[in-house]
């Protein structure tokens, strides 16, 4: 996909400043890498437009991304638009990352952004702000430059530092908790579900999705208890019924007390956790629109879809998961939608992913096997890989040239066919840069 000539030249410029999220592993919680102030002073700059616009504010570890695309499509159809979103990170382009609900913002939103952020950091001498600290202002500036209704934001790792924290939203969200970047946030869940409360305001609804553990929730309780937050959880308000796959889509019922009738909804997004987002996205547009009606809920749902999440183009099906938990989940999706369909796979992986409970997913579900790195940006060895398809006696074709084994397994898909794309987001691009 190819970005306008004004967002790559965004990007080098971006480039001259200090970018922690590619640097996450490199750092623990003594270092102290992140604080508000930077951003706090930043936006300042500007007027402050990250008051312009109300706002949502979604954390945790799994289904940010989900959640505040089928919220923005609500919010969407309730509102007539437009809906603003932040997100990270993006799978093919930058401005997925700074767009609206029915896709990107026009050239002059962003390039009039850019102009406004340059000047401030060359006015104002500020070298030692951040890459994403940046990025955060170009959201906020494109969302109040373009008079969003509702500015639909994810924290980037954590919340209580992240620098989106610094607005004061109308609700705030936490999906689902895992453990992930532990040196940063905490060796355990109820650590890690600390960080995350850090978005929880001073008497701001909190709406909570299923976690692991009643002591997770435990944590968002105290919080919200402290600071005379309205607490919400999913599980309890909300009965997902009726699952099943029908015309490429997922149906789902969803029926609780917010809502006058129950749900029916058809969802772009497949299985039981894209249930379970839709669910937060529907009781989150009822807290913040009680008037919203049901069938708008039904057609923003509807609408929703996420680039590089089982996304389909055409005969080629791809999809970012790279965990035994997610590439089950997938390929269980691929049975249920496709169940008479030969299908072909192509797989990259890049180090250290967790290729002995990966690799036995794959048996005897795939005509042909295409092996290969993930692109050039991230290292993968490609005989690591190799070695546990053979273990697994699986056939494959495999090489380096991912451009050319990319053309290949494309080519010998025929167009009854499908080929799974699977394992890494960087792969994606690189597969879709192939297609015709």
């Amino acid at each position: 996909m190819q970005e306008p000539l004004y967002i790559a030249e965004f990007l080098g410029w971006l480039d001259n400043f200090i970018n922690y999220g590619a640097l996450l592993n490199k750092y623990t919680s003594d270092d102290h890498i992140f604080s508000l102030e930077p951003e706090r002073d930043l936006v300042q700059k500007f007027g402050s437009p990250e008051k312009a616009v109300p706002s949502v504010h979604i954390a945790g570890s799994k289904g940010k991304g989900s959640v505040a695309k089928m919220l923005a499509c609500i919010l969407d159809e309730a509102t007539g638009g437009p809906i603003s979103i932040f997100a990270s990170p993006h799978v093919y382009e930058f401005r997925e990352r700074v767009c609206s609900a029915r896709g990107f913002f026009t050239d002059e939103i962003y390039q009039t952004a850019i102009e406004e952020l340059k000047k401030a950091v060359e006015i104002h001498h500020l070298e030692d702000i951040s890459w994403y600290e940046l990025v955060t202002a170009f959201g906020f500036l494109c969302a109040r430059n373009v008079q969003a209704k509702y500015n639909v934001i994810e924290t980037g790792c954590g919340g209580r530092l992240d620098a989106t924290n610094i607005i004061k939203p109308e609700l705030t969200i936490i999906n689902r908790i895992e453990l992930e970047h532990t040196a940063l946030l905490g060796d355990t869940l109820e650590k890690i579900a600390g960080e995350k409360a850090g978005i929880i305001k001073p008497g701001v609804p909190l709406l909570v999705s299923r976690q692991a553990k009643e002591s997770v929730l435990d944590v968002f309780r105290r919080t919200a208890g402290k600071l005379g937050a309205p607490i919400y959880f999913v599980e309890e308000a909300c009965e997902i019924s009726n699952i099943h796959y029908a015309n490429s889509s997922m149906h789902v019922d969803i029926s609780g007390k917010l809502f006058q009738q129950p749900l029916s909804l058809d969802l772009k997004m497949f299985g039981e956790k894209q249930a379970e987002n839709a669910a937060l996205a529907a009781m989150a547009a009822k807290i913040l629109l009680p008037e919203v009606a049901e069938s708008e809920i039904e057609r923003g749902l509807s609408r929703a879809s996420l680039v590089g999440r089982f996304e389909r183009r055409g005969k080629v099906i791809l999809d970012g998961a790279h965990t035994p938990e997610s590439i089950k989940q997938t390929l269980d999706i691929l049975d249920k939608l496709y169940p008479n369909q030969k299908c072909n796979l192509l797989f990259a992986a890049v180090d250290g992913k967790d290729l002995e409970h990966i690799v036995p997913l794959f048996r005897e579900k795939f005509e042909k096997v295409y092996l290969t790195v993930p692109g050039s940006m991230k290292d993968g060895k490609l005989e690591n890989t190799e070695r546990y398809f053979q273990k697994n006696q699986i056939q494959f074709s495999a090489s380096e040239n991912f451009s050319e084994i990319i053309k290949e397994a494309i080519e010998a898909t025929q167009d009854d066919q499908k080929l799974l794309a699977i394992g890494s987001f960087y792969l994606l691009e690189k597969v879709v840069a192939a297609l015709p």
